[in-house]
């Protein structure tokens, strides 16, 4: 990992020593967002310090839904779409008191899986997690899955976050009640996408 595919990297000044790094590989998916809030019910303790990270490809334009309220949708970079993803799951660490760094990497010709690996082993995780999409055996053999991916090459515990059926259905659901969400986990309201 070169100094070019990490950025902007935010940590909580002054804390205590760390007993756990704890990695959580985040996209923009339903999947991903479920494996960060059962980490955060779960897993992570206060003593934890938390990376988040975001594997984009730095080629292309990505097309992303517009914000509420917005009719078209806007052209954002791998980088900036990163950032805002990244930064939307740092402010709820941030308010929940957790020291954490984002870590945004740009790989050119290597894997979202292999870049993972990487980083969790470059950035001396004791323990990563990821979402499942819940693929069958066959698309996984065929394609790929990249939390299967991580649970065999990763040099530390992989913890693979995948809802059951009742919690699929409310996580699949098209509005999901955000102040429930909010209780369970104990967080500020505001701090949920809806």
């Amino acid at each position: 990992m070169t100094a070019d595919e990490i950025h902007n990297a935010t940590e909580i000044q002054g804390a205590a020593p760390y007993k756990r790094t704890i990695a959580i590989a985040l996209d923009s998916s339903k999947f991903s967002e479920y494996a960060f809030y059962w980490a955060l019910e779960h897993y992570l303790r206060q003593d934890d310090y938390v990376l988040l990270l975001n594997v984009q490809h730095s080629s292309g334009n990505a097309v992303i839904d517009p914000p509420l309220g917005h009719s078209e949708s806007t052209e954002t970079t791998p980088k900036q779409e990163s950032y805002t993803l990244l930064s939307h799951y740092a402010k709820i660490l941030s308010e929940a008191k957790y020291a954490y760094k984002e870590v945004s990497i740009h790989p050119e010709r290597v894997s979202v899986k292999e870049s993972i690996v990487r980083a969790v082993h470059e950035l001396h995780a004791t323990a990563l997690i990821v979402g499942s999409r819940g693929a069958d055996a066959f698309t996984r053999g065929f394609l790929g899955s990249v939390s299967d991916y991580c649970a065999h090459h990763a040099h530390c515990p992989v913890l693979i976050a995948k809802p059951d059926e009742e919690e699929a259905k409310k996580w699949n659901q098209k509005s999901v009640d955000v102040s429930a969400y909010a209780q369970a986990f104990k967080l500020p309201y505001a701090s949920l996408i809806v």
